[in-house]
């Protein structure tokens, strides 16, 4: 696409709020779950979010003997059969939107985060995550390679066993719980608290 710019472009991607970083709540309480005894994923149950596929992946990991449940965290939208979830009636757990202390109690105390989109604008929960210390699990598009670089496991979007098997030897790895980066620059430089130095950036850039 030609957008008629000389020069360079700057890109200026959405910030993420410091709140949402390690807070404490007793929602594991609430929902009955232990650290660790859960995988998350966040987003509305829609047709982009690909949650069709994420079900066949996690059907191939509870057949291998992964226990955990699946923890949702939103509402069910539009566009979706929500029948696909009445086959794991005791594996998955739906909250609704929660707020941030709970939400980042939740991303923290997870074993992994999961999120498969088929497309996506910007990816703010898998950053939430990561910058939460959760290790993430991402659908391999542009995207997420654009903002996560190697922070995070890329999963094929058309080869849901490849895409288990992928998982099963990540987490099976005796050093998975080191392979979280804590304040990688990468990542919390989405932080609105680095923002003042961004905007800095793009005024001067804009005067030059």
């Amino acid at each position: 696409i030609k957008l008629g710019c000389k020069g360079d472009i700057f890109t200026i991607y959405n910030p993420i709020n410091d709140n949402i970083i390690k807070k404490k709540s007793d929602i594991l309480q609430q929902l009955g779950i232990e650290p660790g005894g859960y995988i998350l994923t966040a987003s509305t149950i829609e047709p982009r979010k690909n949650f069709a596929y994420l079900l066949e992946v996690l059907q191939y990991l509870f057949e291998k003997g992964l226990n955990q449940k699946l923890v949702v965290v939103g509402k069910k939208g539009w566009g979706i059969n929500s029948t696909i979830f009445d086959k794991y009636p005791n594996q998955i757990i739906f909250t609704n939107y929660l707020d941030n202390d709970s939400l980042s109690c939740l991303y923290h105390n997870a074993f992994f985060y999961i999120t498969l989109p088929l497309h996506e604008g910007f990816g703010r929960t898998a950053v939430e995550a990561i910058l939460n210390e959760c290790y993430t699990f991402v659908s391999d598009i542009d995207v997420f390679h654009e903002l996560l670089a190697d922070n995070v496991t890329y999963l094929p979007l058309d080869n849901p066993v490849a895409s288990a098997d992928l998982i099963l030897d990540t987490i099976s790895d005796s050093h998975f719980s080191q392979r979280i980066i804590k304040n990688n620059p990468e990542v919390t430089r989405f932080l609105t608290s680095n923002y003042s130095e961004i905007i800095s950036k793009t005024i001067q850039f804009v005067l030059e």
